[in-house]
C-alpha cells in the first residue's frame, strides 16, 4: 500500500510540473492566416460561398492578414481595392484574432452610423456566432447590462468599439490598440466641426503607438482628394504578381493587358480589336479593315465586342492566358513593393478586381461592365474606374471651352422646314423639363427636351426680369411654363416637370410652388461636397396659412455638374446623353460661356484636400438651369420617358385623331369561362 501512495504523490508531482512548465512556455506563434483557417465559417447571411474560410481561395489576401498579426513589424496596413474582393472579412478575421488570441481595445469605424449598426448586426455577429471560440469569450447580452449592445462589445480582457464617422462622440471614446478603418473614403471631410474623422480615429491610437496596429481598407474615389490613395502613396506600394503559365515571368493583372475580339459585320470573322486597325493609321477609327474579307468599318461603332472571349496577353512572351488559368496563377503569386515608402510606418497594397476568384466577378463581367460604361458616358466610368480597377478617377471638368460647344449647333427642323421657321422638337425626344435659377430681379429658365437615353436638345432660354419680391415675375414664369412645344410628329409637348432654385427666395419659391406641384414643379436647393446623390429625398417645409407641407429636394450641385460636363465632352451625336444646342438667338456665345463657367479646383480645409466646383466668370445661370432641368428628369425617371415615348409612337391617323388601339382579348379563366 505505502508503494501505491507513493506512485500516487509521483505521479501528482509530476502532473504539476507539466502544468508548470506549460504554463511557462510562450504562446503559440499563430498568424491571422492560419487562425482564420482552423476557426472561421462564413454562414450565409455574410456570403455567396458559405462555409469554412480558406484563405487559399483568395491567396491575395495571406500577406495582408498577416502583416495585422501582432509581431509583425508594419504598423499601419493600407489597401487600396476594388470592389468585393474580401477585404472587409481581413478585418473581420483580424477581429476575431484579436478576441480569441490577442485581447485588447479596438475600434470599428464606418462611414455613417447606419451603416455600422447594420455592420454590427449582420457581419459581426454573424462572423462571433459562428465561430466558437470567439462566441465563448465575448459576454451574452443582458437586459441589465449595457457590456454587449449593437455598438460595443466586451470579451474577456478587451472591447470592440463600433461607430461612424460621421459621430465625432464615437471618435472621441477611450484609446484603443487595434484600429479598423473601413471605406475610408466615403467619410465625410468634416464631422461636427472637429476635423477629419479619419485622423480623429487614428488619434485614440496615441497611447499605443509601441505596439498598435492600424488597418485602413477602402475603395478609392476621386483623384487628389481620396484617402485611400493618400496613405497608399505613403507606404511602399506592394502590387500582386502572378507567373504566365507558359514562360513564368511574373506580372500583374492590369485592365491593359485585357484582350477581347471583335466580330466583322460583313464576314462574321472575330479577331482582337487591334487587329481592325489598319497599319498605316491604327487607332483611326474612320480607317479600320477586316483582316479576312478587307472591308472597310467592320463593324458599326460600339458593335462587335465579344466580351466572353476576354483573356490575358503576357508582357513578356505575348501568350494569350485564359481567364481559367488564375486557379493555377493566383496561388503562386507574390506582393512585390514597387517603391520606397514616404513613410515607414505604413505598408500599402493595391489589388484590382480582376483579381477575383474563379466564379466571382470575371473578366467578362468586367469588358462587359467596361462596354457598357463608355456607352453611358463619365459618370459611369468613373464608378467602373473605382470599383473594378480599384483606381482613382480624375476630374477634368475645366478642359472645355464655350467656343467649341458654340461652333457644335445645328439646325433644328422648322415648320414649314424654312430656316426662319419656328423650331420643332426634334423626333428623338420625347419628354420636356425645366430648370429655373431666382435672383433679386430676373428669374432665368431654360427649356430641354430628353430622349429615352437621356440625350438632351436644348429649346428655349427666357430671361424674366422683374423684383421677385412682387408678382410681376412670377407671373411671367407662370404663363412660360404653361407654354407648349410643337413635335416633329405634329403632337403638341406640354412642360413634363422642373425644378425652382429655393436657396435665394425660399419663402416666394415654396408659395409658387405650392400650387402647382400636381403639375410635377419641385423646389429644390443645390448642395455641394463630396458623396451627396444627384437629388436626395426632401424635407418637408411649411409655407402659407394652412401650414401644408411642400417637399423641398436637395441636389447635390457637384455630382450633376461632373455627370453635365462628361456629357459635354461627348463628341458622338448619337450617344446616350449628347447634348444637342440649335442655332438659335436665345443660344448665343454668352450663353455657352455661362454653361461651361466654373471648373473644378484641389482646395484644403484643415489640411484635407477636396474638390470644389468655383467660377471662372461672374455670370453661371446658364450652367445653374441646366443642372436644375438634369435634377428634373432624374426625378421623373427613365419610367416617365417610356411612357412618354410610347404616347408619342401613337401617330395622329387621316382626322387627326390617334390610331385606335387593338381591341384587348380578355383573358379566360375558370372564374370568367361561365360568362361565354
Amino acid at each position: 500500500m505505502a508503494d501505491l501512495a507513493q506512485v500516487h504523490a509521483e505521479e501528482s508531482r509530476a502532473a504539476v510540473r507539466r502544468t508548470f512548465l506549460r504554463e511557462l512556455r510562450p504562446p503559440r506563434r499563430l498568424t491571422i492566416s492560419e487562425w482564420a483557417d482552423e476557426h472561421r465559417w462564413l454562414s450565409k447571411k455574410e456570403s455567396a460561398q458559405p462555409g469554412p474560410w480558406r484563405t487559399s481561395r483568395t491567396p491575395y489576401l495571406r500577406e495582408i492578414m498577416d502583416s495585422l498579426s501582432p509581431f509583425d513589424p508594419a504598423e499601419i496596413v493600407a489597401a487600396m481595392k476594388g470592389a468585393q474582393l474580401g477585404f472587409s472579412e481581413v478585418g473581420n478575421n483580424w477581429l476575431g484574432y484579436i478576441i480569441d488570441h490577442e485581447p485588447g481595445p479596438m475600434l470599428y469605424v464606418l462611414p455613417t452610423i447606419e451603416l455600422a449598426q447594420r455592420a454590427s448586426k449582420t457581419r459581426i455577429a454573424s462572423m462571433i456566432a459562428s465561430t466558437p471560440p470567439v462566441a465563448a469569450k465575448v459576454r451574452e447580452p443582458r437586459s441589465r447590462d449595457s457590456s454587449n449592445t449593437i455598438m460595443m462589445k466586451e470579451f474577456d480582457d478587451g472591447v470592440l468599439m463600433i461607430t461612424g464617422a460621421n459621430s465625432a462622440a464615437g471618435l472621441s471614446q477611450a484609446s484603443v490598440r487595434f484600429l479598423f478603418d473601413d471605406e475610408v473614403d466615403r467619410y465625410p471631410a468634416d464631422v461636427d466641426g472637429e476635423g477629419d474623422p479619419l485622423e480623429l480615429s487614428l488619434g485614440r491610437t496615441r497611447a499605443f503607438e509601441r505596439n498598435r496596429k492600424v488597418y485602413l481598407a477602402g475603395t478609392p474615389t476621386v483623384k487628389g482628394v481620396s484617402n485611400i490613395e493618400r496613405w497608399y502613396e505613403l507606404g511602399d506600394k506592394r502590387v500582386y504578381e502572378v507567373p504566365c503559365p507558359h514562360c513564368g515571368c511574373f506580372q500583374p493583372i492590369t485592365w491593359s493587358r485585357i484582350i477581347w475580339d471583335r466580330e466583322c459585320r460583313h464576314c462574321g470573322h472575330a479577331a482582337p480589336g487591334a487587329a481592325f486597325d489598319d497599319p498605316e493609321k491604327p487607332g483611326d477609327k474612320g480607317h479600320r479593315r477586316c483582316p479576312s474579307c478587307q472591308e472597310g468599318n467592320p463593324f458599326d461603332e460600339g458593335g462587335g465586342h465579344l466580351p466572353e472571349t476576354a483573356r490575358m496577353r503576357c508582357s513578356e512572351c505575348s501568350a494569350e492566358i485564359p481567364e481559367r488559368a488564375k486557379e493555377q496563377m493566383l496561388p503562386a503569386g507574390v506582393w512585390r513593393a514597387t517603391a520606397k515608402p514616404k513613410d515607414r510606418r505604413v505598408r500599402s497594397y493595391h489589388l484590382n478586381a480582376l483579381y477575383s476568384p474563379l466564379g466571382l466577378y470575371s473578366w467578362r463581367s468586367a469588358v462587359a461592365d467596361y462596354l457598357k460604361a463608355l456607352v453611358e458616358g463619365a459618370a459611369s466610368l468613373k464608378v467602373w474606374t473605382n470599383q473594378t480597377l480599384g483606381e482613382t478617377w480624375e476630374e477634368r471638368g475645366e478642359e472645355i471651352k464655350h467656343t467649341v460647344l458654340y461652333s457644335r449647333r445645328i439646325q433644328y427642323p422648322t415648320v414649314g422646314g424654312k430656316p426662319a421657321g419656328a423650331l420643332l422638337v426634334p423626333r428623338d425626344a420625347v419628354l420636356i423639363t425645366f430648370g429655373a435659377d431666382v435672383h433679386k430681379d430676373r428669374i432665368e429658365v431654360g427649356f430641354d427636351g430628353w430622349t429615352v437615353d437621356e440625350q438632351c436638345y436644348a429649346l428655349a432660354y427666357s430671361v424674366l426680369y422683374g423684383d421677385v419680391e412682387q408678382n410681376d415675375p412670377w407671373e411671367q414664369l407662370d404663363v412660360e411654363l404653361a407654354r407648349t412645344f410643337l413635335h416633329e410628329s405634329g403632337a403638341q409637348l406640354a412642360v413634363a416637370g422642373g425644378c425652382i432654385d429655393a436657396g435665394f427666395k425660399t419663402t416666394q419659391v415654396m408659395e409658387f410652388v405650392k400650387a402647382r406641384q400636381a403639375r410635377r414643379f419641385w423646389a429644390v436647393m443645390g448642395k455641394d461636397g463630396p458623396g451627396r446623390p444627384l437629388v436626395s429625398a426632401p424635407s418637408a417645409k411649411r409655407t402659407g396659412r394652412n401650414r401644408r407641407p411642400v417637399p423641398l429636394f436637395t441636389v447635390g450641385v457637384d455630382q450633376v455638374k461632373a455627370m453635365l460636363y462628361s456629357r459635354l465632352r461627348l463628341t458622338d451625336p448619337a450617344a446616350p446623353g449628347y447634348c444637342h444646342f440649335p442655332i438659335s438667338p436665345d443660344f448665343d456665345e454668352e450663353y455657352f460661356a455661362q454653361l461651361v463657367a466654373e471648373s473644378v479646383v484641389t482646395r484644403y480645409a484643415k489640411g484635407r484636400p477636396y474638390l470644389a466646383w468655383v467660377k471662372k466668370r461672374p455670370r453661371n445661370e446658364a450652367l445653374d438651369c441646366r443642372v436644375y432641368s438634369t435634377a428634373a428628369i432624374t426625378l421623373l425617371g427613365q419610367a416617365a420617358l417610356r411612357a412618354a415615348a410610347r404616347r408619342l409612337r401613337s401617330k395622329p391617323g387621316p382626322e387627326g385623331e390617334p390610331e385606335p388601339r387593338p381591341a384587348r382579348r380578355r383573358r379566360r379563366n375558370w372564374a370568367t369561362d361561365w360568362r361565354r
